[in-house]
């Protein structure tokens, strides 16, 4: 974010303390504010899609509107669809709420529709997406990534299913700042140091990956959350509890986790605790 240019700022109260920045290049920027808990946080966005030569969709505009007792973040998004430019007027969903939603509408996609029916099915509309490659979620479980019908409009899927989710793919990264000792050194040891184990603690949570910071995504380590006794026709319900990843940093020197979700769930990250090897 250091040396971007804001250009509007908008503020979500409900059902999160959320500031939304609008950055002069059409990416996003959130700020996270908990004043009880004394907690600030940013973090930087990407619509999917492309606009010209930006590998991103640029937000032009942006409002939040009470929606159902929270507030909605609305955006319009300019993209290149099928070779021609084009502008959508988008919205945030709502955080995922077990309360609320189910898995199998888990919403985790950008530009994304929901598509429902009584019967099976494997082909939906997605006219306004034309030509894309789309993640899907389909009653609850992940497909393989299919691509819009250039000219028809239509998306077809491997397998059956009686509610389907799909739109552009992104992915959730977390990376994490680099542990410091404290001004009276009860933080952290002085001397140079390796990651060797972290310590996840997570709530309805699927598709995550771990490793270090610089690392490629198809190096991190994927946590496996489906068990030997679980029907491999069934979709994998979302996983609480912990998970324990072995890291071994490439040298004593600051090594930085990295988190990563590249299927169309929800991460919520509770907890998380590492443990280190010093040179000191």
């Amino acid at each position: 974010l250091v040396g971007k240019e804001i250009k509007e700022i908008v503020y979500q109260k409900q059902p999160h303390s959320l500031t939304w920045c609008r950055m002069k290049d059409g990416t996003l920027a959130s700020m996270s504010f908990e004043d009880t808990l004394e907690v600030v946080g940013w973090g930087q966005h990407e619509i999917a899609g492309e606009d010209g030569s930006k590998a991103y969709g640029s937000v032009e505009s942006m409002a939040v509107i009470p929606a159902g007792g929270r507030d909605q973040l609305w955006m319009i998004v300019k993209r290149d669809i099928n070779g021609s430019p084009v502008r959508y007027v988008e919205f945030l969903e709502k955080f995922y709420e077990p309360t609320e939603t189910t898995q199998d509408l888990a919403h985790f996609v950008d530009c994304g529709l929901y598509k429902t029916d009584s019967s099976e099915f494997t082909t939906a509309n997605y006219l306004h997406l034309k030509a894309e490659e789309l993640r899907i979620l389909g009653d609850g479980a992940v497909q393989p990534n299919a691509t819009v019908n250039s000219s028809s409009g239509v998306l077809t899927i491997n397998t059956a299913v009686k509610k389907l989710v799909a739109g552009l793919p992104y992915n959730s990264e977390l990376t994490c700042l680099t542990p410091k000792q404290a001004v009276d050194g009860s933080l952290f040891v002085v001397g140079r140091d390796r990651v060797v184990k972290a310590h996840l603690l997570l709530h309805d949570t699927l598709g995550v990956k771990i490793g270090l910071f610089g690392q490629d995504d198809d190096d991190l380590e994927e946590f496996i959350f489906r068990l030997t006794q679980d029907d491999l026709n069934t979709m994998v319900p979302l996983f609480t509890g912990n998970k324990t990843a072995n890291i071994l940093s490439r040298s004593l020197d600051e090594e930085q986790i990295k988190i990563l979700c590249d299927q169309p769930f929800p991460m919520t990250l509770v907890a998380l605790v590492s443990e280190h090897e010093m040179n000191v």
